[in-house]
């Protein structure tokens, strides 16, 4: 069974792909008395921004805190030379002070700089995690200021996939959360991600006692910083998943 987004009239109220639900009108002949189902080919466009705000959904990392004044970054997806330069520009119009910056490659931390002493705060929405700072920290006041990790901007490494429909069979759980499968996003964006069931991991789901499909739904989730979030991603964006029902 072929499911795409592009089969059904509707999406879910984010615009992208994290719940789309296939009537039985879009499934095909409807199966009966089967007891196992895999993921046997994943294909998705990898369009997500590293830099959100989805807060209509609970996830925003777009806010830094500089002297007390909060400065919002545009979403996008930036390496991090462009997000570096942003950074900038953002705190010369915010000032006070004249700031420049760097990025160490073999550290991969950035280093800010400005000419008079500034403090830097990390909420719970901004770009801690990506920034390479701790969540809730406060740094400075400094002339100087360097991410205490690694930065992280590479997006989410796997897609958690809830299908409700199957829950009756072998699961997985991550942070109290069922999934049917795991799928590995691969390359960076933007790309095209594709796995098989050979190489996707969690790609087969035992059933017991399941006898017929008149809907799916499938559910789109990531993790970061341990926390599950719906991948919201693009209208734009789609999929094609391939399962076997047996």
């Amino acid at each position: 069974m072929l499911l795409d987004p592009s089969t059904v009239s509707e999406r879910p109220p984010s615009g992208g792909i994290d719940t789309i639900v296939y009537p039985s009108t879009t499934l095909g002949q409807i199966h009966r008395n089967f007891t196992n189902v895999g993921l046997r080919s994943f294909v998705v466009d990898n369009e997500y921004y590293n830099i959100v705000d989805d807060s209509p959904y609970g996830l925003q990392n777009n806010i830094i805190t500089l002297n007390g004044n909060p400065i919002t970054i545009p979403p996008g997806n930036y390496d991090a030379n462009n997000l570096l330069i942003e950074l900038l520009a953002l705190f010369n119009v915010a000032g006070p002070g004249v700031y420049t910056g760097s990025f160490d490659a073999i550290t991969m931390t950035f280093t800010f700089n400005s000419t008079v002493p500034f403090t830097l705060d990390f909420g719970a929405t901004s770009p801690y995690l990506e920034l390479g700072f701790a969540l809730g920290g406060s740094y400075g006041p400094a002339a100087s200021i360097t991410s205490i990790w690694p930065i992280n901007l590479s997006g989410p490494p796997n897609i958690l996939i809830q299908i409700p429909e199957l829950t009756s069979g072998s699961i997985i759980s991550y942070s109290t959360t069922a999934f049917a499968f795991m799928y590995p996003l691969t390359g960076s964006f933007p790309s095209l991600s594709q796995a098989n069931w050979i190489t996707a991991g969690k790609a087969d789901c035992p059933l017991n006692g399941f006898n017929q499909i008149y809907q799916l739904t499938v559910r789109l989730f990531y993790t970061r910083d341990g926390k599950v979030w719906p991948y919201i991603s693009w209208p734009r964006t789609s999929y094609q998943l391939l399962l076997e029902f047996s």
